[in-house]
């Protein structure tokens, strides 16, 4: 049998959340029961859209808002409208499972998954990362085990151990840094330094490499990119550790990395 979570929210409604069936709202005069699960699913009972069936927690920011964690990421739901706001959490390309999380004072949510602790600002949509480089005992959380003390601090149960989380003194740079580009080659054959503003490629090329670097050399293994190639892919890429991208040969045109 799979388990479940229970949430019982301000309005004194029930929630019941699933491993595999989505969430269930229970009235809080317990007359009518709603089923929560992806747009995909069949079922006729669906009446929102949530990112996966597979639900571990819920928490609830005010009145109106809950959030879920999901095996697809974070879900915040409002209760006025319906509506579902997805936030997908995807490390190295990979979408990752929320296995716990808790609310701080300021509204910002702790998640512990099986990569480590994220925080997440709703405001922003922007994830910071924490790992063992950050001196986490271990990586790889337990699914609903969270507990937060009257002072703020957060306890997530890991494989590891109990990692204790004081949000209000955790800094976190707000600002990307800038990022450089380290070197160029075509064919193999490195350019030299300093490059002009505007390239010219041979049309006859079989390769051309980029290099870049962050720089922020604090935790530089930390750092993650996105690239994208504006006239021929305009679609950021995926965040990665990766800094270096190569391009086969192009379509002759003009391009602006």
């Amino acid at each position: 049998m799979d388990p479940v979570f229970s949430f019982v929210d301000q309005q004194n409604e029930v929630w019941v959340a699933t491993a595999g069936d989505g969430t269930y709202r229970i009235s809080a005069d317990r007359s009518k029961i709603s089923h929560f699960m992806p747009a995909t699913t069949n079922n006729s009972l669906s009446n929102t859209n949530l990112s996966t069936a597979s639900v571990l927690a819920i928490v609830q920011a005010d009145a109106d808002s809950l959030w879920f964690a999901t095996s697809q990421g974070i879900d915040q739901y409002s209760k006025t409208t319906g509506k579902v706001r997805h936030f997908k959490h995807v490390i190295e390309g990979e979408v990752i499972s929320v296995q716990s999380m808790a609310l701080d004072p300021s509204g910002i949510l702790w998640l512990a998954t099986s990569h480590g602790i994220s925080r997440l600002d709703p405001v922003t949509g922007l994830f910071n990362y924490f790992t063992t480089n950050d001196g986490l005992s271990s990586n790889g959380f337990l699914p609903r085990s969270v507990s937060q003390t009257p002072d703020g601090r957060i306890f997530f149960g890991s494989v590891g151990g109990v990692t204790a989380v004081s949000p209000s003194l955790v800094m976190v740079n707000e600002l990307p840094p800038p990022v450089v580009i380290t070197s160029v080659k075509i064919d193999g054959k490195q350019l030299l330094f300093p490059l002009p503003d505007l390239l010219e490629v041979p049309d006859d090329f079989k390769n051309l490499s980029i290099d870049f670097t962050a720089l922020d050399f604090q935790a530089s293994e930390d750092n993650r990119y996105q690239t994208r190639l504006l006239g021929y892919d305009d679609t950021w890429s995926t965040r990665t550790a990766d800094h270096l991208i190569s391009y086969g040969r192009l379509p002759p045109g003009d391009y602006q990395f």
